[in-house]
C-alpha cells in the first residue's frame, strides 16, 4: 500500500484518543450538550405519558368482553393477563424506538466533530445505498444481514489510500425465526497493486462458513491456492479464480500482515478467523464487532458523560486506519 502523507499522520489517525480529541470537543461538541440534554429529558417525560397510556389502553381492551358479556373467573383471569402482557410488549417496542432515536440523535451531532478531527472522512448514519454490503454478501465474505440493520457508513482516504466502512448489526428476529447473520464491520480499501480476478480467504477456524465458502468457491469457478507457508495455511482457506494471481499478490509480506491482522480481528470471534476477498481492485475485510459500534448516548444518563465515551468511539472509527497502517507495512499497537 502507498505511504504518502494523509490530512493527519498515521499516528495519530491511528491512535487517536480521548486526550488529543479533548479541544475539539470543548469547541464543538459541548455546546451541543445542553440541548441534547434537554431533547433526553423531553423524550423520557413523554416515554413515561406513552407507557401509561398504552398499559391503560390494553387493559380497556382487554375489559371489553367483561362488559358485554359473563365471562368465568378463569377467563376474566385470562383476559387481564393477556391484556398485561401485550400492553408490556408494546410498551417495549414504544421504548426501544425511543432509545434507539435518541442514540442516532446525538451519533448524527457529535460524529462531524470526530470526522473533523481524524480528517478526509464523512459520514452518513443512515447509508443511501448498500451496494459494498450486496458485494460482500455475494462473495460470500460475511453470512447473510438484515438490511434493515446496516448503519453508520464512513468514506475518506488515509496514507492516499481511499476507503469505505459500513456497520451490520445482528438482527434479532427474522420472519418467525430467530435471525443469524454477520454483525459488525465491512470495510473495502483500494489496492494500489495491480490483480485480476476473485480471490477469496475464508478462515479454518470457523468449519461451518469455511463449508459455505467451499460451495461458493465451486459455483464461482474458484480454485483452492496453497502456500509452502505452515501458519498461514494453517488459518487462511484461499481460493482464486487464477491461482497464478492469487500467488502473485500474495507475498510473504503481506501474508504476515494478514496473520497479525486476524490474530487482531480473531480475538474478538476465537471460534472464526478473518474473512475477506480479493476483487475488482479492493480489499474486502469483515471484522466482527458489536452491534452497538459506533453508537454513543443512553437515553437513561445525561449527556454529559459522553466525553467518557469518546476514546471508545475514536478507536472503532479508525479502524480503517489501523488496517491500512497494517498494509502499508507500518504495525501499530492494536486494533
Amino acid at each position: 500500500m502507498p505511504d504518502s502523507d494523509s490530512h493527519r499522520s498515521s499516528s495519530s489517525a491511528g491512535r487517536a484518543n480521548a486526550s488529543e480529541f479533548r479541544a475539539a470537543f470543548q469547541d464543538e461538541v459541548a455546546p451541543l450538550l445542553p440541548g441534547l440534554e434537554a431533547l433526553r429529558l423531553r423524550r423520557l417525560a413523554r416515554l413515561k405519558t406513552e407507557t401509561v397510556l398504552i398499559l391503560a389502553g390494553c387493559a380497556a381492551v382487554g375489559a371489553v368482553p367483561l362488559v358485554i358479556g359473563s365471562p368465568s373467573v378463569l377467563q376474566i383471569a385470562v383476559l387481564m393477563v393477556g391484556a398485561l402482557i401485550g400492553g408490556l410488549i408494546i410498551a417495549w417496542q414504544n421504548y426501544r424506538w425511543a432509545a434507539t432515536g435518541f442514540v442516532d440523535r446525538v451519533t448524527e451531532a457529535i460524529m462531524p466533530a470526530i470526522c473533523g478531527f481524524i480528517g478526509d472522512l464523512s459520514y452518513r448514519r443512515d447509508p443511501y445505498h448498500h451496494a459494498d454490503a450486496t458485494r460482500f454478501l455475494r462473495l460470500r465474505v460475511v453470512e447473510r444481514f438484515s438490511s434493515a440493520e446496516l448503519k453508520d457508513e464512513f468514506e475518506g482516504r488515509h496514507r492516499g489510500t481511499a476507503f469505505r466502512m459500513l456497520k451490520a448489526s445482528q438482527p434479532s428476529w427474522d420472519g418467525n425465526q430467530p435471525a443469524f447473520g454477520f454483525a459488525g464491520v465491512m470495510l473495502t480499501i483500494d489496492v494500489p497493486v495491480p490483480f485480476s480476478g476473485t480471490i477469496l480467504l475464508t478462515g479454518g477456524r470457523g468449519q461451518s462458513f469455511s463449508r459455505i465458502a467451499s460451495f461458493a468457491a465451486a459455483g464461482q469457478d474458484l480454485q483452492t491456492v496453497t502456500f509452502d507457508d505452515l501458519p498461514f495455511d494453517s488459518i487462511f482457506e484461499v481460493s482464486a479464480e487464477d491461482p497464478a494471481e492469487a500467488r502473485k499478490l500474495l507475498v510473504p509480506r503481506l501474508r504476515e500482515t494478514l496473520i497479525e491482522l486476524d490474530r487482531l480481528t480473531g480475538g474478538l470471534a476465537p471460534d472464526r478467523s478473518l474473512r475477506a476477498a480479493f476483487d475488482a481492485g479492493e480489499f474486502l475485510l469483515a471484522i466482527p464487532r458489536r452491534s452497538d459500534a459506533f453508537d454513543i448516548g443512553d437515553l437513561h444518563r445525561p449527556v454529559d458523560g459522553i466525553e467518557s465515551e469518546m476514546e471508545r468511539l475514536l478507536t472503532e472509527v479508525t479502524i480503517p486506519h489501523r488496517v491500512i497502517d497494517y498494509l502499508s507495512g507500518n504495525h501499530p499497537d492494536g486494533a
